[in-house]
């Protein structure tokens, strides 16, 4: 179960990640040069997906630091030759990282990407590849790409989420391979009015409300 996907905040794949990330619910973070820089300029706006700047202006760093701090890398790429590219499968290489490799040419399917994600029990995931001034529409492809990866590999589990003001939006906080351990687990933790969970798995959308699972969707 993904619980948070990480990123250097580059225009393109990186950035797509982050937008997946926060439509799906997913935490985010990572690190990125100095400035919120992007190949577009420096990006300050990009600090509200948590991203934390590095000690200079250089992308290796950023690169290095977000391989190191993930538990896999997926890389979207159609030149396999760009200093880019070679710089990150070398950090996944250094620390011993599983990583996966989308050819933007001839993509693998949708399900060979989440069973990777799910033979790996990948929590923490890293997302890299080509800006949009080397593949123009890149970032278009990874959100619906990854979309549709991180939807079927929630399907091998049921996902808690807690929402603790009301109007808020619920955040995700446990997922488990069972039914009964996800109810057992909120039914412990009930705090109060103002607290309200969902359990999302295979079969729909489960609210806890006033002492009773109701189906929601």
């Amino acid at each position: 179960m993904l619980l948070k996907i990480v990123s250097g905040g580059q225009n393109g794949a990186d950035q797509a990640g982050l937008k997946v990330a926060k439509k799906l619910g997913i935490a985010t973070g990572g690190w990125i040069p100095r400035g919120f820089k992007t190949e577009y300029g420096l990006d300050p706006s990009l600090a509200q997906y948590g991203l934390v700047e590095t000690e200079n202006e250089s992308y290796y760093p950023r690169t290095v630091y977000n391989v190191r701090d993930s538990e896999a890398t997926v890389y979207f790429a159609s030149n396999w030759n760009s200093p880019g590219t070679k710089a990150t499968l070398r950090a996944v290489h250094q620390f011993q990282r599983p990583v996966f490799k989308v050819d933007l040419k001839l993509p693998p399917p949708y399900v060979q990407m989440s069973k990777w994600l799910n033979e790996n029990k990948v929590k923490i995931l890293n997302v890299a590849g080509h800006r949009e001034s080397v593949h123009p529409g890149v970032g278009n492809f990874v959100e619906e790409y990854l979309t549709q990866v991180i939807k079927l590999y929630h399907e091998y589990n049921f996902r808690i989420y807690e929402q603790q003001v009301q109007d808020e939006e619920p955040f995700l906080v446990k997922t488990y391979d069972g039914v009964m351990d996800a109810m057992n687990y909120v039914e412990e933790r009930e705090k109060g009015p103002f607290s309200m969970f969902y359990i999302d798995g295979p079969g729909g959308r489960w609210q806890r409300d006033a002492g009773s699972w109701i189906k929601v969707g």
